[in-house]
């Protein structure tokens, strides 16, 4: 793999100077963003833009219609780095295999395909989360805080509210309010987002405020610290889609990975049930749903359990009750490579 991540580097050295292509995965609102914020920038630029809808649906996108494709042929024969966004991690995985297989690197602001088969991507190429995602956000300001001695013992989430079961009604309203997609909005008031990205942060930075050395007590006093040896170390803000250009350029100038899930993950994200679950329910989707929320587990004595990030077209073949996990033997799930992908990682571990 360090072999591998040597040739991609050498490789992406040799196009430095010209505009690099970005390929992009996904039409939401993340996508959206990206693509307005590369449409500026004179070193970056939209290459493809990869979608399973109709091409001539796409709105909002600022790109011509040609850069839209359905093909993800098209999006590797015309990228340098690929951006992923879809927030489907079935969808996702897919497409990956083939990015990584052609020696592209992959940057992504998706910490539910990270938590999900991004053990198993991040072996086949390099692969890395964003700065601008929360999980990636922190992996920034770790950087900084090693960078000046401290040693992290808690790695916080400024998320702030929570109602594990919201009503349809309450979401499509702060959905429409704030623009963004029914299941995002119900994924970030579930409690279902955080619990992934913490997730991710768990198996990617470890879970061991931030404490510094006895003799810098005075000078952290004076510098509104407080009096230790504990601090809180904050970055009140991160900017989504406007910071995923400072991980694009760190990977083209071969800066490597900023975070990821690790090699051998210690952490998932269970999927529990909202209500009572019976036999023959579909359940759509897992992630922003109203049957079903992610919460995080140890993986450790909990093997059999459902990824949420699995949940697409699942169906239940036994009563699950509210608050209960869901387990394998209580479902059917579809075959795809991103459920091959957990299978062996948790093989493996």
């Amino acid at each position: 793999m360090e072999l591998r991540n040597l040739l991609i580097g050498d490789k992406i050295q040799s196009n430095m100077g010209k505009e690099s292509r970005v390929g992009i995965i996904g039409t939401g609102f993340i996508a959206r963003g990206l693509s307005y914020s590369l449409q500026s920038d004179e070193s970056l630029g939209v290459s493809r833009i990869l979608t399973r809808r109709n091409y001539e649906e796409v709105r909002d996108m600022a790109v011509e219609k040609r850069q839209i494709t359905n093909s993800i042929q098209e999006l590797v024969d015309t990228s340098d780095i690929v951006v992923e966004c879809s927030g489907d991690p079935i969808h996702a995985t897919d497409a990956l295999i083939k990015v990584l297989e052609a020696g592209i690197p992959v940057v992504t602001m998706d910490s539910e395909l990270q938590v999900t088969t991004g053990s198993w991507l991040q072996k086949r190429g390099l692969f890395t989360e964003a700065e601008g995602d929360q999980p990636g956000s922190l992996a920034a300001l770790q950087k900084d805080v090693l960078g000046m001695g401290f040693e992290p013992i808690v790695y916080g989430n400024i998320k702030g509210f929570l109602n594990h079961t919201p009503t349809v009604d309450e979401m499509r309203y702060w959905g429409n309010r704030s623009g963004i997609s029914l299941d995002q909005v119900t994924s970030f008031t579930d409690g279902t987002k955080i619990q992934i990205e913490q997730t991710l942060v768990a198996n990617g930075l470890g879970v061991n405020a931030a404490k510094h050395d006895r003799e810098q007590s005075p000078f952290l006093r004076y510098y509104k610290l407080g009096d230790g040896p504990y601090y809180v170390l904050t970055r009140p803000f991160h900017l989504c889609h406007l910071e995923i250009t400072k991980t694009i350029r760190q990977v083209l100038q071969g800066e490597g990975v900023l975070l990821n899930n690790g090699d051998n993950p210690q952490v998932s994200v269970a999927t529990i049930a909202k209500r009572r679950l019976v036999p023959g329910e579909l359940l759509k989707r897992g992630v922003g749903g109203f049957s079903v929320r992610g919460e995080a587990i140890n993986i450790s004595g909990n093997e059999t359990h459902v990824p949420i990030g699995l949940v697409f077209d699942v169906v239940m073949k036994r009563y699950v009750e509210p608050g209960q996990i869901i387990t394998f033997d209580d479902i059917e799930i579809p075959e795809s490579k991103a459920l091959v992908a957990w299978q062996e990682t948790i093989r493996q571990r």
